[in-house]
């Protein structure tokens, strides 16, 4: 145990200019530490700029931080180094900083965030395994974000060292419940994220356009960036779906806070996610939430309680989801308030002191 001084920990993955989910989650770390330090020295060390720059950019941006972590682990000399990963690349160029680490026997956090859990950490890939094994074994710990990763992963690979830490979000700042959307007689539906398949922009577009032919009084805002962008622009004018579905771009800052408080409803039809940050950002702003019966997420939204969950690909259900909440206003709000009630526990406050638990158990001797 580290006496009489502060324990020095050194972050991986993101920094506070990074965008992403974990980025998000890193972002609410910090926020707490500065809050109060619990005895924590925190550094952060960004590895990657996740979808924002070319190949080229990314592979200089790696090496810089490998030659940055380095210098940390030889300067600033850290106790415990905690990494945040997603799968594939994201994984395979974290694994660099783990073999670092366990060359210079300091105690390793690996904890994984991947939407492609399932595809990647429970693959049929004998070669993948193999290297999962050897990384798996050189960690003090996996954090996971739900109950069912660590299940599949302790069946998968016979694991004693998993654990369970849901994300959080910063609770500060955000405003109570007021409603909202004063100028418009229609349901506000926002989705806020990356314009992927995997989180069903298709479907979006297919749900727009059933609520289009009931004449359903619903709006979708689309906010985010992303490979599938083009198309959805393409369709909302191909199917006539401009006053269903407005494109508004990347959102940050105030202007995000303020189309958070400006909806009634966070739609996200995702096939693939670990614990989504942006559901829990919604729920802080007092949104009822329609998503999918997925990962975490059922860990995050009680079905008829805060918000609906459905199948992924159930484009019918989200549409008379849809239609129905537009139609019972009541529903909608008394919704919100749940969000707002039950977010509480997912406090980045209260989720950061496990964090620093975990970090001070590393150090019992």
């Amino acid at each position: 145990m580290v006496a009489g001084r502060e324990l020095k920990v050194l972050m991986v993955g993101c920094d506070l200019s990074s965008r992403g989910g974990i980025a998000s989650v890193v972002k609410a770390y910090y926020s707490a530490w500065i809050d109060n330090p619990n005895g924590i020295d925190l550094r952060l060390l960004k590895t990657s700029y996740y979808k924002d720059k070319s190949i080229i950019f990314e592979m200089y941006m790696a090496a810089k931080a490998v030659v940055m972590f380095l210098h940390n682990v030889l300067f600033f000399r850290p106790h415990v180094i905690h990494i945040h990963s997603s799968a594939y690349i994201s994984f395979y160029r974290k694994s660099v900083f783990i073999l670092l680490s366990r060359l210079f026997m300091r105690p390793v956090i690996l904890h994984l965030h991947s939407s492609q859990f399932d595809d990647f950490f429970l693959s049929s890939s004998r070669l993948r395994r193999w290297w999962l094994r050897i990384i798996f074994s050189m960690v003090s710990r996996v954090v996971v974000l739900c109950e069912e990763w660590k299940l599949n992963l302790v069946r998968v690979y016979g694991l004693d060292n998993v654990i369970k830490l849901i994300n959080p979000v910063v609770l500060d700042g955000a405003k109570n419940i007021v409603h909202r959307n004063q100028d418009d007689d229609r349901l506000l539906v926002l989705f806020m994220g990356f314009l992927i398949d995997s989180k069903g922009i298709r479907d979006i577009i297919k749900i727009a356009g059933c609520l289009m032919t009931r004449s359903s009084p619903v709006k979708l805002i689309i906010a985010g960036k992303g490979e599938l962008q083009k198309e959805l622009e393409d369709a909302i004018v191909e199917k006539g779906l401009e006053d269903v579905i407005e494109f508004v771009g990347w959102l940050d800052g105030d202007v995000k806070n303020n189309m958070l408080d400006s909806a009634n409803v966070f739609l996200l039809p995702s096939y693939n996610e670990g614990m989504p940050i942006a559901i829990l950002e919604a729920m802080n702003h007092g949104l009822a939430i329609v998503s999918t019966n997925i990962a975490g997420i059922p860990e995050e939204v009680e079905n008829g309680v805060n918000g609906y969950l459905l199948a992924p690909g159930n484009v019918n259900g989200f549409c008379q989801v849809l239609h129905e909440m537009a139609i019972n206003r009541d529903l909608v709000k008394s919704m919100g308030v749940e969000s707002k009630a039950l977010v509480g526990r997912f406090d980045s406050r209260v989720v950061f002191m496990e964090v620093v638990n975990l970090y001070r158990s590393l150090l019992v001797r």
